[in-house]
């Protein structure tokens, strides 16, 4: 599963034109924040994490007439108004205006990483949210071309944007280390913060929900969420009792 790309990282980091970042090493970083993402709420969700999926379209081309563009999400259609001149960067604002109108849609879109590719997210896990291009895919309408990507599994919005600041602090300390102290490059203040969210998610201050306001489902390690107190029950001390040994008002 998808936690973060190697794209949006680049571009949280501020990298995306670094020529000596390369793609593998921003892969191993994201790898690596999985890890860490796993390792610290693993005992708090069920792993693995519940999937959601993206798809995306990518819009081509310069108007060269008035028309209307239709994609289908899901069954759903969206009429797209295209005149001529417009941008495919237009087209794409205008797709996505489309969609924020409509109070019925069963995906949420993503923000610009590009501004002529729209990022499709379903809202609730298991929705493979299937991208329909009319009956032909690509299309193309007065000059503009519309094309559909692939499904791919992806994480949680939250934790996708924990993913994509954990590898982008590892690649900025790559990149600058010690001399990005005080600045907005500086990777390891950018990494600590990140971690200390997350660890509010470990501590079910922050829960991870699906679309529908359902929590994920919660792991079966066992962990203390919780301090005794005078009202702890100190069990009978016998072998199969698995109550607390003590409370906050016992003397030893």
């Amino acid at each position: 599963m998808l936690y973060a790309s190697i794209d949006r990282t680049k571009l949280t980091a501020g990298l995306q034109s670094n020529t000596y970042i390369t793609d593998a090493l921003v892969n191993s970083k994201i790898n690596h924040a999985k890890a860490v993402i796993d390792g610290v709420i693993g005992d708090v969700y069920q792993l693995p994490l519940p999937a959601f999926y993206q798809n995306t379209i990518t819009f081509a081309g310069t108007a060269s007439g008035d028309d209307t563009m239709t994609i289908s999400i899901d069954g759903v259609e969206y009429a797209i108004s295209i005149v001529t001149s417009d941008t495919a960067a237009m087209v794409a604002d205008k797709f996505r205006q489309a969609v924020l109108d409509d109070d019925s849609s069963t995906f949420v879109i993503d923000d610009m990483l590009d501004d002529e590719v729209v990022y499709i997210i379903s809202n609730n896990t298991g929705d493979k949210t299937e991208v329909q291009i009319t009956s032909i895919d690509p299309q193309t309408v007065e000059g503009i071309t519309a094309t559909g990507g692939s499904v791919v599994a992806t994480a949680h919005a939250l934790i996708r944007q924990i993913a994509e600041e954990i590898a982008a602090a590892l690649l900025l300390q790559i990149a600058y280390g010690k001399e990005s102290e005080n600045t907005d490059k500086e990777g390891y203040i950018r990494y600590s913060q990140a971690i200390k969210f997350l660890k509010t998610i470990q501590d079910k201050k922050v829960k991870l929900r699906d679309g529908d306001g359902s929590e994920f489902p919660v792991s079966t390690d066992a962990r203390m969420s919780f301090s005794p107190n005078d009202t702890t029950n100190t069990g009978d001390g016998g072998e199969d009792d698995t109550s607390a040994r003590f409370s906050v008002n016992q003397v030893f």
